[in-house]
């Protein structure tokens, strides 16, 4: 139940990754265990090397927050729905120029 919970979320952050992943950039994923305020956690990271995100965006997780060329701006935002339904988290980290960082992080047995 939980890998097919996490495929729609994971798939989405790859795909945004591959939108802006230049050739030869890199893609990584990890997963691990987690234990934080008394809680066990799954927590999912993909790291891509592409340019980053642009600085001033604002909420990047809100609906319609784009600059993929044929992007919708809901990818992030199917993230953060899904990942919320699971009592979860997702933490972005970006500089541009250096690639992002996706984490998200749900309740270990969700």
């Amino acid at each position: 139940r939980l890998l097919g919970e996490l495929r729609v979320p994971g798939v989405q952050v790859i795909v945004n990754s591959l939108c802006f992943l230049p050739q030869g950039g890199r893609l990584g994923l990890t997963t691990k265990k987690v234990h934080d305020a008394g809680r066990d956690f799954t927590e999912i990271s993909i790291l891509d090397s592409g340019p980053g995100l642009k600085e001033g965006l604002g909420d990047v997780t809100a609906p319609g927050v784009t600059t993929c060329k044929n992007g919708l701006g809901l990818g992030l935002a199917i993230v953060q729905r899904h990942v919320s339904q699971m009592k979860g988290r997702v933490e972005i980290k970006s500089k541009p120029g250096k690639g992002c960082l996706v984490k998200f992080r749900i309740p270990a047995g969700s």
